[in-house]
């Protein structure tokens, strides 16, 4: 059953809360040494809690390139021609499969922000693989 757009909007504030929350919770505990701690339970909760933070600007980070690589692909008459500029400017960073998903995600903000907060993944082309298999599996 596809969503409405705005379940669509709920979920993405509950879950932009929801990682505010984490990032403010980690930044106001005590960052312990993972290496000198021998209780294993408080080893694996600092690393997931560590590893949630650095998700939650991960997202944010990543928006910002899909943001920056649409802006920047509007301006070439071609895709080859985008490549050829990325290259001579030393921010060739991806693949083309890769920059693409960027650029395609770019069609849909706000889903973009609603799967990258739900994916664990970090790779451009599979998340924007999952983007659209969702939307397959929403279309019917």
């Amino acid at each position: 059953m596809a969503l409405t757009n705005a379940e669509k909007q709920r979920r993405w504030r509950e879950r932009r809360k929801a990682l505010a929350k984490q990032a403010q919770e980690h930044q106001a505990a005590k960052v312990t040494s993972l290496r000198n701690d021998g209780d294993d339970s408080q080893k694996i909760q600092q690393a997931y809690e560590a590893t949630e933070h650095a998700r939650a600007h991960w997202v944010r980070h990543l928006l910002d390139l899909v943001e920056a690589y649409a802006d920047a692909r509007k301006k070439f008459a071609s895709d080859k021609d985008f490549a050829h500029w990325l290259v001579r400017n030393e921010v060739d960073h991806f693949g083309s499969p890769d920059w693409l998903a960027l650029i395609n995600m770019a069609s849909d903000p706000e889903r973009t922000k609603i799967i990258l907060s739900e994916l664990k993944g970090m790779s451009p082309s599979g998340i924007w693989a999952e983007m659209e298999a969702r939307r397959l599996v929403t279309r019917q």
